[in-house]
């Protein structure tokens, strides 16, 4: 993982807001994962770059503890 980012805020409806998102390189290709309001787990906010990440479509990450 290359760099992580949140963001949070609050609409214009007066209703919070929240994304965090993870930047992935795995020495050939980028991909950007990012996730919304309820969808970011504890686990997810615990990681930093330099982590190691298992990213399947659709499935929550494995994240290797090791990070």
């Amino acid at each position: 993982m290359l760099s992580i980012g949140q963001r949070s805020g609050t609409r214009l409806d007066g209703k919070p807001w929240s994304m965090l998102s993870l930047i992935l390189w795995d020495g050939t290709h980028l991909a950007e994962v990012v996730a919304f309001g309820q969808s970011i787990s504890q686990r997810l906010l615990a990681l930093q770059p330099r982590c190691y990440a298992i990213i399947r479509s659709g499935a929550v990450p494995t994240i290797w503890d090791d990070c």
